[in-house]
């Protein structure tokens, strides 16, 4: 006589394959948890991390061209003087005399537009003006005076300070902050956005300067960034850039 095994799964079986079931889910719920919240972080950073890349360059290009640099007193704002030129958009030549004894002469540029990156806010009583606020400003604005063609005046005074506000300003980049919050490695206990605007020689370190043959001048933005899905905190989002420049006179 032949016994016959019974078939199916008993209750302890079951529910080890139901618990082993349940961790992989976990599991996976977990992983896929973890890697949507770095993807929404990533996609943060990389949304702001281009809009201050496309600020940094529309600085830089006219910074690039500068003749003289000014500094404010509060490193929030710069000043760039560019070479004049005609209406053709070539750089106007002057020759000047170098030696008095041979009469030897150089050509050199001459002075002609000046354009200001300023830290401001618009007015709450006029949207069409721009403020300087190097505390609570959150937009970076363009104001020049003079033409290619003309020769602008200062718009830095010689003690580092703006008017009160522009009404012909252009907006660079809006939403950046202006306090410091990222440290800055080659400067213990400095922060990287403490100042917007650096411009320095060997040996020098003030915060407002407009002396001669001035070699480095560095730009920092900071955007802000808000709180992830789950409300966890994410770092702000901060790009720096710095280039040398050479050959300036004194802007006085």
């Amino acid at each position: 006589m032949t016994r016959q095994h019974p078939h199916g799964f008993t209750l302890p079986e079951i529910l080890i394959v139901v618990a082993f079931i349940g961790m992989v889910l976990t599991s996976v719920l977990t992983v896929s948890m973890q890697s949507s919240k770095i993807y929404s972080r990533m996609a943060v950073h990389e949304k702001a991390e281009a809009v201050l890349e496309l600020a940094l360059k529309r600085m830089e290009k006219v910074m690039r061209e500068a003749m003289f640099i000014r500094v404010g007193s509060t490193s929030t704002a710069v000043e760039i003087a560019l070479p004049l030129k005609d209406s053709g958009g070539k750089i106007i030549p002057s020759s000047i005399e170098v030696n008095p004894t041979t009469h030897a002469k150089a050509l050199v540029r001459q002075e002609g537009k000046h354009i200001c990156f300023f830290l401001g806010r618009y007015s709450t009583t006029n949207p069409t003006q721009a403020m300087p606020d190097g505390v609570n400003g959150n937009t970076i604005f363009m104001i020049s005076s003079g033409t290619d063609a003309t020769t602008g005046t200062d718009i830095i005074s010689a003690a580092g300070t703006l008017s009160s506000s522009y009404t012909n300003a252009k907006e660079i980049i809006t939403g950046i902050n202006s306090v410091p919050t990222v440290p800055d490695p080659a400067h213990p206990g400095q922060a990287l956005n403490a100042f917007i605007f650096t411009y320095s020689t060997s040996g020098t370190t003030s915060a407002f300067q407009d002396g001669l043959n001035s070699q480095i001048l560095r730009v920092t933005l900071t955007m802000p960034i808000a709180n992830g899905p789950s409300g966890e905190p994410i770092h702000d989002q901060t790009l720096s850039t710095q280039f040398c420049l050479r050959n300036f006179e004194s802007l006085n």
